[in-house]
């Protein structure tokens, strides 16, 4: 069975869009620190980002092997993950913002469930995300 904990009204999540969207949420959200009992077993872009430094090529990459560890562990069925780098900016745009473009597919009982979202970083630092869910049958 699927469940996350929430601190919401919403208690236990356990529908698999949201659950989706919610591994997601705390991926962003945690610190690697915040567990000496599962120390080195915890996924956190904060991480990510401080591991990789300014080599934007690397962090898309510890990005994708994060998140596929991450949805593995739920959806042993199948998982897609896929982290690019928006290269699409003109040269009169801040060049110390880069988007991240991620999608991540899985499958749980028979159905596929995709989640896309663009993360956006200023300066190696993480400033926020924008989603969308969708389901496909």
């Amino acid at each position: 069975m699927l469940a996350a904990p929430s601190l919401s009204s919403q208690g236990w999540v356990t529908e698999p869009a949201d659950y989706i969207d919610r591994l997601f949420a705390y991926y962003t959200a945690s610190n690697y620190h915040q567990s000496l009992y599962f120390k080195g077993q915890i996924h956190s872009l904060q991480k990510a980002i401080f591991d990789c430094g300014t080599n934007m090529e690397a962090l898309a990459s510890k990005m994708q092997a994060d998140l596929s560890a991450i949805y593995s562990r739920s959806f042993p069925d199948g998982v897609r993950a896929e982290v690019t780098i928006d290269e699409t900016r003109g040269a009169w745009e801040d060049q110390s913002k880069i988007n991240f473009f991620v999608s991540v597919g899985v499958k749980h009982r028979g159905t596929n469930y995709d989640l896309q979202k663009i993360i956006s970083t200023s300066d190696s630092v993480f400033t926020n995300f924008q989603n969308a869910i969708g389901i496909a049958k």
